[in-house]
């Protein structure tokens, strides 16, 4: 009887070290964007963005952003890890870090542009003796 009781403790411990350890892989490969929102009263934002990411030491990245042209950005220094870029769009926009060697997406950032209107106060009695 407490070997069963130690094995209902054991297997559950076991499979959440498992996850846990494909959890920490999942996060080897990572982009993040300084900042993350743009806000503007005009039809498109314009932002200077910073790029960071994390990836395997010995592979070479590139950055793709989605409302370009499905190009991608190679000539980003492999060891730099870092990489300004100036945007402009009028909805969000979904910057992906690709693999060169195979062109495969590992991760991605999406970059929030909120548009605010500026309400125009008008006044509430259209004419005035003075």
């Amino acid at each position: 009887m407490s070997q069963r009781v130690a094995m209902q403790f054991i297997l559950p411990l076991f499979l959440l070290l498992i996850h846990s350890g494909n959890a920490s892989a999942l996060e080897k490969n990572y982009i993040k964007a300084k900042p993350e929102t743009c806000v503007t009263t005009q039809p498109s934002c314009q932002i200077n963005l910073l790029l960071s990411w994390q990836g395997e030491p010995t592979t070479t990245y590139c950055l793709q952003v989605e409302a370009r042209e499905p190009e991608l950005i190679c000539d980003v220094p492999n060891r730099a890890q870092h990489y300004k870029l100036a945007l402009e769009s009028a909805s969000d926009v979904m910057i992906y870090l690709v693999r060169k060697q195979d062109k495969q997406k590992v991760a991605q950032v999406m970059i929030d542009v909120q548009r605010h209107f500026l309400n125009q106060k008008r006044r509430k009695v259209a004419w005035s003796i003075f």
